[in-house]
């Protein structure tokens, strides 16, 4: 983490991953990354501190993470996996998936939420999907 008006290191997030982090999302206080063996950690930005590690979410690197609000309550975070075709849904209370499911054949390149509750992914397989949040991820 950089302070933007002096340029320096605010505050470094280490020992959260074997492998290098290759994306990450940032809301409020809390950032979660992930990395090229498919393990993610949620990070507590005002300590440094891991306040969770999710190995293996994936098989193979991570390609996107995504916050979902509903403009109320911010409890969940979408990943979807670069080589797996996955997407997941996780649980920010309780640190575990609620929903994990292959839903591409291929790398999966966009995910994007909605307010009302719908997660739009496209994939390299050249389809794009719609999944309802609210209704168990089903398409």
């Amino acid at each position: 983490m950089w302070n933007l008006d002096t340029l320096e290191c605010a505050q470094g997030l280490f020992n959260g991953h074997r492998e290098p982090v290759v994306e990450f999302a940032w809301r409020n206080s809390l950032v979660v990354s992930g990395d090229r063996g498919g393990s993610m950690a949620i990070w507590d930005i005002n300590t440094g501190q891991c306040v969770s590690k999710l190995p293996g979410a994936h098989q193979g690197a991570l390609s996107k993470i995504s916050f979902f609000s509903d403009g109320q309550n911010s409890n969940i975070f979408l990943s979807t996996g670069l080589k797996d075709g996955g997407l997941a849904a996780h649980d920010m209370r309780t640190h575990k998936p609620i929903k994990k499911e292959r839903v591409h054949n291929a790398a999966i390149n966009m995910l994007e939420t909605t307010k009302s509750g719908y997660v739009v992914t496209g994939s390299a397989d050249k389809t794009l999907k719609t999944f309802d949040i609210f209704n168990n991820c089903t398409a």
